[in-house]
């Protein structure tokens, strides 16, 4: 089962393993024979070992996972069997267990009272419950140290307070790793019990100290008198497992580092010697170059005195530039003002030639107009001669054939009073051309005229009485040819 840090693996070595298989060891004087239950049994290993002296073990846990590993891994003991359950709800009868064993379970959770009601529910009358706690004080207060999967720990008064409340005779006793001096046989191994020394260099007895500053509390509770006529002070020593051993092996590779880090130091600090022995060198050289950098500085400040002269001046000479800038911007304007009319001067003269050349355009039209009206009047003066031709001839014929146009004579009195109409208006015509060409504009109106008087002229009785004449004389030369 893999280590997680909220349950111990029997895969880990070192403190760990002594605390929790100490903590089992010292309850087989409880359990031999007899019911046990053990709280929290996690990966089994401590109800597998229990198993080995009980008449019968139930180990409770409440992770599904670790009790099918538990029942997996450790289902060759026969006596011993798991199932899941909270410590405030135990899945077993009342009265029918006679030890309880619960190991660095109570600091998980914060239901104490109903943790150690459950557990005096199913012990028997003046069953034993064996149970250990982290002492909060030694545990987590002094070295700063915060376990993330304990909810709530205890200290020494609270611990004691809460299994007397439920039980009339607690033992309390302590638990640490400690370095003492161990004398054994070194082939016999079936003792099972020593004598135990302490003291001082003045004092030395056959006695047990007593543990201060515990890590742990380990208690043993009953309603039974019994439980204290049994101690449990005892001592773990795993012949396999020296720790001392391994404490020294890491102290001597420490040890070893640290003479490795001493020599790097000896040598860094040669390093460091010759890096001061170069650095007073450079301190040499940079005083020299402090007395060349004053100097420098002394002549610095001389061109900076020069320099603040120079851009005086230089200053003078920018507020000059600057009036010089000021009137060339004055000029500038003037002349973008004088560059403005100029532009003005020349839209307004391409203006007026434009206009110019529309006139001239308008003026060759009229004349042309004119043209064609002179010429559309001579060819109207050549028709009115030819029709007085034409009228003179036939007033001859008239005037032969009047016996014979007697019938006719009405219709050519008529039609010589409207040719008397016409010749009046072609002079008004002729008046109103000559008027014309001095009078350009109204040319056109009085053509229009013309031609308009022309068109009524055309439409007129006469030009009908003309035609009829024209009818007339044709159908006279007919006959004088019959």
């Amino acid at each position: 089962m893999e280590f997680t840090g909220e349950r111990y693996v029997p895969s880990l070595e070192g403190e760990i393993k002594y605390e929790h298989l100490h903590r089992y060891a010292l309850c087989i004087e409880f359990i031999t024979g007899k019911t046990v239950l053990d709280i929290a049994s996690g990966e089994g290993y401590g109800s597998a070992l229990l198993a080995k002296y009980a008449q019968s073990v139930t180990g409770v846990d409440i992770s599904c996972e670790a009790v099918d590993y538990a029942a997996h891994q450790y289902s060759n003991s026969h006596n011993l069997k798991f199932m899941v359950g909270s410590c405030d709800s135990i899945p077993l009868l009342d009265n029918s267990i006679e030890v309880v064993t619960s190991f660095e379970t109570i600091e998980h959770h914060d239901k104490h009272e109903e943790m150690i009601l459950e557990i005096k529910r199913v012990l028997k009358p003046e069953g034993i419950l064996i149970i250990s706690s982290p002492n909060r004080l030694t545990y987590s207060d002094e070295p700063n140290y915060k376990n993330p999967f304990h909810i709530k720990e205890l200290y020494y008064e609270e611990f004691i307070s809460l299994l007397n409340q439920h039980f009339k005779y607690v033992q309390i006793y302590g638990q640490k790793l400690a370095v003492g001096s161990f004398i054994f046989s070194p082939e016999n191994e079936k003792q099972s019990s020593f004598k135990a020394y302490t003291g001082t260099i003045n004092d030395i007895s056959n006695r047990v100290c007593a543990l201060k500053s515990p890590l742990y509390f380990v208690a043993v509770c009953s309603d039974g008198q019994s439980v204290t006529k049994q101690s449990i002070d005892s001592i773990y020593i795993d012949g396999s497992d020296d720790i001392l051993k391994r404490y020294y092996t890491e102290l001597q590779k420490l040890h070893t580092e640290r003479q490795q880090f001493l020599a790097s130091l000896e040598q860094m600090q040669r390093q460091v010697q010759q890096t001061q022995a170069e650095l007073e060198q450079s301190q040499l050289q940079v005083q020299q170059t402090q007395a060349e950098l004053e100097q420098s500085q002394l002549q610095v400040q001389q061109t900076q005195a020069e320099l603040e002269q120079s851009q005086l001046q230089v200053q003078q000479t920018q507020a000059e530039l600057e009036q010089s800038q000021l009137q060339v911007q004055q000029t500038q304007t003037a002349l973008a003002q004088s560059q403005l009319q100029v532009q003005q001067t020349q839209a307004e003269l391409e203006q007026s030639q434009l206009q110019v050349q529309q006139t001239q355009a308008e003026l060759e039209q009229s004349q042309l107009q004119v043209q064609q009206t002179q010429t559309a009047l001579a060819q109207s003066q050549l028709q009115v001669q030819q029709t007085q031709a034409e009228l003179e001839q036939s007033q001859l014929q008239v005037q032969q054939t009047q016996a014979e146009l007697e019938q006719s004579q009405l219709q050519v009195q008529q039609t010589q009073t409207a040719l008397a109409q016409t010749s009046s208006e072609l002079k008004v015509i002729k008046a109103e051309l000559e008027n014309l060409q001095f009078d350009l504009p109204q040319n056109h109106i009085h053509l229009q005229q013309a031609r308009d008087r022309i068109t009524a002229m055309e439409s007129s009785k006469f030009w009908k009485m003309r035609k009829a004449w024209f009818n007339l004389k044709r159908a006279l030369r007919i006959k004088a040819d019959e």
